[in-house]
């Protein structure tokens, strides 16, 4: 149905071919609205969905469920970015073409349950960085990134795609040519013809328009066209039946960038750790001070002692004898007990304060002050 002219597609247009397994609806821009129709075609193995035009700025919702589906171009539109759950049930998925879209986000997870794609054409898009794709499955065999928006690119990166891909296709005219690419030189040294690689330089100004490949610097060190730096690692034990020593040594590549980063990475989460455990401690002795605090402020106000040093119980045991006393002073305003309080030859008042001491009877008719005996006679009322 390709080119057909198609402004729609009737809601049960494929509703009885359950056995559909080629589908090519390309140059029909009119039924970008209608595309949820296919929905239910499970069967379909290749679905053509090209040059439907910048109307189609997402991956259509229907293509996620075609659990059989083992090729898929959706070249030539206006797809914007590839998100990891797009292609989450395309298991059988071998061939992505999105070649000519507007594509500037690529999430790493993208292609992750992908096991068996083989080639993924992302050329002219407007990617500007590669290391999203490095999460591809092990089964890719044919990667094309030509013509998209690199300015640099990491060799430990590239070095890790090269490790196991067949084919690789890589250009920019945007290259900013300086030491970060010298290793552009060892390229074909390295890998041979398993990749292509090209473009020009956009920076500096005097190396403009001369071929990434070629351009000339001075300064650069050994080490910067060197993949020496990019470690190898295994992650499966090797097969000495079926691999080559060399197979297994080429297995994987690690970003040395992506390891410092992940170093930077876990330093940052140990610091923002270590800081909220810190704020965390500060917050819980700054409780414990201020309740240690109120729980004193108050047991000391509960046991505050007057300033005349007497305790509380003393004081109020004063008052009721003075109130007891007044009670019973005669009408001229004299205590019936006065004459007991006052001075007597042989008696001197006692304390600091200056007060009298109460005279006391013995059996012999003398009062007795402290241990001492007057001579006057005792007053009785």
């Amino acid at each position: 149905m390709e080119h057909c002219g198609l402004n729609s597609l009737p809601v049960n247009v494929f509703a009885n071919l359950n056995k559909l397994e080629f589908l090519d609806l390309s140059e029909n821009p009119g039924i970008v609205p209608t595309l949820a129709v296919l929905v239910h075609q499970k069967s379909l193995k290749t679905l053509r969905l090209s040059s439907l035009g910048s109307s189609l700025t997402d991956i259509p919702n229907a293509i996620s469920g075609m659990e059989k589906l083992v090729e898929l171009v959706l070249s030539y539109n206006g797809i914007r970015e590839v998100n990891h759950d797009q292609f989450a049930k395309l298991i059988q998925l071998r061939k992505l073409n999105l070649y000519r879209n507007k594509i500037a986000f690529l999430d790493p997870l993208s292609f992750q349950v992908c096991d068996h794609l083989e080639e993924l054409d992302l050329s002219y898009n407007l990617i500007h960085e590669v290391s999203p794709i490095l999460y591809v499955p092990q089964s890719l065999k044919v990667l094309k990134l030509n013509g998209n928006k690199f300015d640099t690119l990491d060799k430990c990166i590239i070095a890790n795609l090269l490790a196991y891909l067949q084919k690789s296709y890589i250009s920019s005219d945007l290259f900013i040519c300086d030491c970060r690419l010298a290793w552009v030189r060892k390229l074909s040294e390295a890998f041979g013809s398993r990749v292509s690689f090209s473009g020009s330089c956009y920076l500096p100004i005097e190396l403009y328009g001369q071929s990434v490949t070629s351009f000339t610097l001075c300064d650069c060190s050994w080490e910067d066209e060197s993949f020496e730096s990019c470690n190898t690692i295994s992650t499966t034990p090797p097969n000495t039946k079926t691999e080559h020593p060399s197979e297994v040594l080429n297995r994987f590549f690690v970003n040395s960038a992506q390891i410092s980063s992940l170093q930077k990475d876990l330093s940052s989460v140990q610091t923002i750790t270590i800081v909220s455990v810190s704020v965390a401690v500060v917050a819980i002795v700054a409780f414990v001070a201020t309740l240690v605090v109120l729980l004193t402020c108050f047991f000391r106000q509960r046991n505050r002692v007057p300033s005349n040093g007497r305790s509380l119980g003393h004081v109020n045991q004063d008052l009721q004898l003075s109130e007891g006393i007044q009670s019973e002073r005669s009408p001229e305003g004299r205590s019936s007990g006065d004459n007991l309080y006052q001075n007597t030859p042989g008696t001197s008042s006692s304390g600091t304060n200056g007060a009298y001491e109460p005279l006391r009877k013995d059996g012999r008719g003398l009062t007795q002050h402290r241990g001492h005996y007057a001579s006057s006679p005792v007053v009785h009322k």
